[in-house]
């Protein structure tokens, strides 16, 4: 019975951790603001860990790259919390290790998905999962952005909300651009230049290297 679990969860890790992905992010677009939201917001960063978690286990790696890249969440995951307790406490360090993270996932996720030579199902979720993990990356980095340097974005709904960055993640990466939040700071408009951008050029590249792969 384990034996067969672990096939299939072998075989289905991308489709797995995508599930995981949309679970958290329709969490977060859903939980109330009221008198849990400590609670709430806890419970988003440990959904979050759980994913960069997963996504370390699915590419397997090893070594000292391995041990960084647990210090630089669990570092991020204690000040987060940390910071829960006042606006103001380890704002810097956990901006910084945000942008770290993105730049983490994107790497390790690229490399195990190029790497392949051969193009199966879970791959093609595998290059979904990637392009929300894109996304939600950079929401969490917009969101420590506003929190290091306040009115970075301009925001429709008033007080920032993690929910609302994700979205702007959403429509930045995908180039729709609705135009209801809109950065304002030098660092954010590059930052968010910068995302859809890469985009771009993940579904133009990245997404038809894969599929194509998937043809031959």
């Amino acid at each position: 019975m384990d034996k067969n679990l672990n096939k299939l969860m072998a075989r289905w890790k991308w489709r797995l951790l995508l599930a995981l992905m949309l679970f958290t992010l329709f969490f977060e677009a859903l939980r109330i603001d009221g008198g849990g939201y400590l609670l709430a917001e806890m419970m988003s960063y440990l959904l979050f860990t759980l994913i960069f978690v997963g996504t370390e286990r699915v590419v397997k790696l090893h070594g000292w790259v391995r041990l960084l890249v647990w210090a630089v969440l669990i570092s991020w995951l204690l000040f987060s919390f940390t910071r829960m307790a006042g606006s103001n406490v380890y704002v810097n360090e956990t901006t910084a290790l945000t942008a770290v993270i993105v730049l983490g996932c994107l790497i390790v996720t690229f490399a195990e998905l190029t790497g392949r030579t051969s193009t199966d199902a879970d791959i093609i979720y595998g290059a979904v999962f990637c392009y929300f993990l894109m996304a939600l990356s950079w929401g969490l980095l917009y969101e420590q952005m506003e929190r290091w340097q306040s009115g970075s974005f301009n925001l429709a709904d008033g007080p920032h909300s993690t929910a609302a960055f994700f979205y702007f993640s959403l429509v930045t990466i995908t180039t729709l651009g609705y135009g209801d939040i809109l950065p304002t700071s030098p660092v954010s408009r590059l930052a968010a230049g910068v995302e859809a951008a890469i985009g771009l050029l993940y579904v133009a590249v990245f997404i038809g290297r894969i599929v194509g792969r998937a043809e031959r």
